[in-house]
């Protein structure tokens, strides 16, 4: 089934900070957590690694005219550690009359080692640091996104879009007692998951913390619904998980990844609403899909939600173009907006009067 099928008015999108009421850490404070893991195992290799990026990351802010001392996330740092890392390789490295001194103390003559290690122990630290709380109901406000959805006579579900690894959303859903599918079919990636509307479909963009790929078929599979399968032992393969971390570039070309960013873009087309929540603005390509969808449809609002939101961030966000008329923005932590104030509802129902005025005779 295509086209029509998978259309709903409200498209969400949860970012790190739909988590942080369920006492997860936010990206920044993962960095903040790789610096304090490595300074309790003693591993001065890296924390020098660590402090030969960030260093450099504030120089850059700094000559860029920004504040030196902002906070940087995880992700970017894992990104340069990835790119030196790989530097003898890069296009540019013949180009190159000489690296930082520190950088060739670290890892001489494009040694990778210092810096693979850095990325493991981060995706290491991820897993710690994003577990679900074992409380369900410390969750639970997620699975109040299903009321989000302005129901014309028929019960219809929002499409819910995730940039997260944990799994919190799913918790949360659970204990509302919301059906929903991450996409599987008895532990097996199924695509047509997500053709039913009768439950709420959640497209985690940037993979899943129980997903694993298996190494030979390349299928990926959930972990916890595969162990029951008898046609496979995913067990007994050392694989990690199927995450987009660290990336120079998150929109990935290998499925089912490519896949779900286009249904992302579809849902954006099509939605009256697009509902941002807990999302800081900071991935590129996310932001150009958002930014095309709002500039070929005049009617289309966005709604972004966040307590450290406000119109300077959206100016700056990079490829998104701020259109302030057509944007609300709620200044609200998730937990707050989605079961306390109800404030994206009524920004939603504000719109919708508004759409009313000036096309008197829309529906």
């Amino acid at each position: 089934m295509n086209g029509i099928s998978h259309v709903s008015d409200v498209t969400i999108l949860l970012g790190a900070g739909a988590s942080k009421d369920a006492g997860l850490l936010l990206s920044a404070d993962l960095a903040d957590a790789l610096r304090k893991d490595a300074t309790q195992g003693g591993e001065a290799d890296l924390l020098r690694a660590l402090g030969l990026i960030l260093g450099a990351l504030a120089f850059k802010r700094g000559v860029d005219g920004f504040n030196i001392d902002a906070r940087v996330d995880i992700e970017t740092v894992l990104r340069v550690a990835s790119q030196l890392a790989d530097r003898a390789n890069h296009p540019l490295t013949s180009f190159v009359a000489s690296w930082h001194a520190a950088l060739e103390r670290l890892a001489p003559g494009g040694n990778a080692n210092v810096f693979d290690r850095l990325v493991n122990r981060a995706r290491n630290l991820l897993k710690d640091a994003l577990k679900v709380p074992e409380d369900p109901a410390k969750v639970s406000y997620l699975g109040h996104i299903v009321r989000l959805e302005p129901y014309r006579g028929s019960k219809r579900y929002p499409q819910v879009f995730t940039l997260n690894y944990d799994r919190c959303l799913e918790t949360g859903l659970r204990y509302e007692r919301v059906p929903f599918t991450t996409g599987f079919l008895d532990g097996r990636w199924d695509r047509a998951q997500f053709d039913q509307s009768d439950h709420l479909r959640v497209y985690k963009l940037h993979g899943s913390f129980g997903w694993v790929r298996h190494p030979e078929t390349r299928v990926i599979y959930d972990v916890e619904a595969a162990l029951d399968r008898t046609d496979i032992d995913i067990a007994s393969y050392d694989v990690e998980d199927e995450l987009v971390f660290g990336t120079e570039n998150k929109l990935q070309a290998r499925q089912p990844f490519l896949w779900m960013v286009y249904r992302f873009s579809e849902a954006v087309q099509s939605a009256k609403y697009i509902v941002c929540i807990g999302y800081g603005f900071a991935d590129a390509y996310i932001n150009q899909i958002i930014a095309q969808a709002m500039a070929e449809d005049p009617a289309k609002r966005l709604i972004a939600v966040g307590p450290d939101l406000n119109e300077q961030v959206l100016e700056r966000a990079e490829d998104l173009q701020f259109t302030p008329n057509r944007t609300s923005i709620v200044p609200e932590k998730a937990k707050v907006a989605l079961t306390d104030t109800d404030n994206i509802r009524k920004a939603i129902n504000e719109f919708e009067k508004t759409l009313k005025e000036e096309l008197p005779f829309a529906k």
